[in-house]
């Protein structure tokens, strides 16, 4: 037993943090290519694997829902909801399945062509940074981030509220 026990070891040592929920206060730091900085800040939920909520807070209130492949965006203050489905999204599960490790407790993914740093503070992501399609640098932070808690699928449900304009879009 204990030799079993030293020949995984090893393993544990280079297995990649994987977790099925995430729930977490963030900021996210959008840096353009004229050094412009926009920073919001909100609340995020995850669940593997395929749903995401993010709820921006400020500077202004806005939501982006994703489940499987349909991305809802909500924008209360323009009444409106665009509805977009995705070919392939993203997922923290998807990004970290072929990373490579690149330091301490941080990975280096590509999904669809993107790079993704991601760094953990032990199972929990501290740090996602990527440069977008537009060339901006982005750069999230997590605070206070819980992983592994029980979310509730209806976390991700929206209620579409009758006045506001609906607009479908082609990925």
């Amino acid at each position: 037993m204990k030799k079993l026990a030293l020949l995984l070891l090893p393993l544990s040592i280079f297995a990649k943090p994987l977790f099925h929920t995430l729930k977490s206060d963030f900021s996210q730091t959008i840096i353009n290519d004229q050094n412009k900085t926009i920073k919001y800040y909100g609340k995020l939920l995850y669940k593997a694997p395929d749903k995401l909520r993010w709820q921006y807070d400020k500077p202004i209130k806005k939501e982006i829902v994703i489940k499987k492949n349909k991305m809802i965006i909500i924008e209360p203050d323009l009444e409106q909801i665009t509805i977009r489905y995705l070919k392939n999204p993203p997922t923290f599960t998807q990004i970290l399945k072929n990373a490579k490790k690149r330091g301490n407790q941080k990975y280096e993914g590509i999904w669809n062509g993107q790079k993704y740093i991601i760094e953990f503070n032990k199972k929990a992501p501290k740090i996602v940074s990527y440069q977008d399609s537009l060339g901006n640098h982005v750069r999230i932070e997590f605070k206070n981030p819980k992983v592994d808690q029980n979310i509730s699928d209806s976390s991700f449900d929206v209620t579409i509220d009758p006045d506001f304009d609906v607009v479908y879009e082609d990925e």
